[in-house]
């Protein structure tokens, strides 16, 4: 899988998410593949499971930000809704968390797989 196969599947905006890295395809690719072993979503999940709300809101903001920098958009957007129910109603989002990290799960899993695919050269 190229670049660009990964792109569409995953719905980056490659010409953005490669300005942001000086147009340095690389660099991108380097920092693209280190989401497989970013620490961020286990952190997040831990979070979840433990109903810390305060790590869940620490962890979700990371990793919204690095997958926005990225172009991972549906994932940054999936964080920014957890972000905004913790900060919103801290009751109404433990309530709703359940949905809320299954979105995200659900964006990252994908990632995790196109991510592999393409490094496998499939």
């Amino acid at each position: 899988m190229t670049l660009e196969e990964a792109g569409k599947e995953l719905g980056i905006n490659l010409d953005a998410a490669l300005e942001r890295f000086a147009g340095n395809e690389g660099l991108y690719l380097k920092f693209l593949n280190k989401m497989l072993t970013d620490p961020t979503f286990p952190a997040l999940e831990n979070a979840v499971r433990e109903k810390d709300l305060k790590a869940v809101e620490r962890a979700a903001h990371t990793l919204k930000g690095v997958s926005a920098n990225l172009g991972l958009d549906d994932l940054s957007g999936r964080c920014a809704d957890i972000v905004q129910a913790v900060r919103t109603d801290e009751t109404a989002a433990q309530d709703d968390m359940e949905v809320l990290f299954g979105a995200c799960r659900q964006a990252y899993e994908k990632m995790v797989f196109v991510l592999q695919k393409m490094s496998q050269g499939e």
